[in-house]
């Protein structure tokens, strides 16, 4: 059975990876100071950017210091939410979550390519289902299926 502390974790998890559907999607021209970048940083660049390759299938492009470049914005109509919330662990906890069509077989993959699971895969109301891993140099990922 789950414990309170899950119970809430699953709850803010369902709102923020709900999308506009059940959480209060907000207008990106509204938003006063939105997300505009996001890095995924350890000490063996090249090592990461082919581990998000071919993971997810992201095209990286190197500047002349070896930073890798990823778009990485939602095509309508996937839409970006967000949340902020209790950590069920009571540590700060920073996390992105990438859209996939099936958790299970990204985190086998994952491992494959050197990561390893931190949280297997947890169907939450709505269709969703999400989970997290580690990459190779330790940075937590959330993956999820959803909707939009």
């Amino acid at each position: 059975m789950y414990s309170r502390i899950h119970l809430q974790l699953l709850a803010v998890c369902l709102i923020v990876m709900a999308g506009p559907r059940l959480a209060l999607a907000q207008d990106p021209v509204a938003v006063p100071n939105p997300v505009v970048h996001v890095e995924i940083l350890g000490s063996d660049a090249p090592r990461l950017q082919r581990f998000y390759a071919e993971l997810f299938g992201w095209k990286t492009t190197l500047n002349p210091v070896g930073y890798g470049y990823v778009p990485v914005a939602p095509a309508p109509p996937v839409a970006l939410t967000g949340g902020v919330g209790p950590s069920p662990q009571r540590q700060p906890l920073v996390i992105f979550y990438v859209k996939v069509a099936d958790p299970a077989s990204t985190l086998k993959m994952a491992e494959a390519l050197g990561g390893r699971i931190v949280m297997p895969p947890v169907e939450v109301p709505g269709g969703i289902i999400f989970a997290r891993f580690a990459d190779p140099e330790g940075n937590i990922v959330g993956i999820v299926r959803r909707q939009n």
